[in-house]
């Protein structure tokens, strides 16, 4: 096994999903404003639209964390069983 393999051994064993998980949020919330300003034909109040968003945006970035986690374990068996 080479020094280049190793390494990604070691930053794919290290992967946290931070990365992942801050893309899903921005992505949710960037989608949720769009619809909750532009195309909710329902009128709420500030504060549900506020309360919602911010619900939306932490179940996001949480499974956007464990996908990213997973994505990295799958990667990391793979390299591994192809070195």
């Amino acid at each position: 096994m080479d020094d280049a393999t190793r390494s990604r051994l070691a930053k794919l064993k290290a992967e946290c999903g931070c990365q992942a998980g801050s893309v899903a949020l921005l992505l949710s919330v960037a989608a949720y404003m769009t619809h909750a300003l532009w195309l909710d034909a329902v009128s709420r109040g500030a504060g549900e639209r506020i309360v919602v968003g911010i619900c939306l945006g932490f179940s996001s970035a949480l499974a956007g964390k464990v996908l990213g986690i997973l994505w990295a374990r799958y990667q990391y068996r793979k390299l591994l069983g192809a070195a």
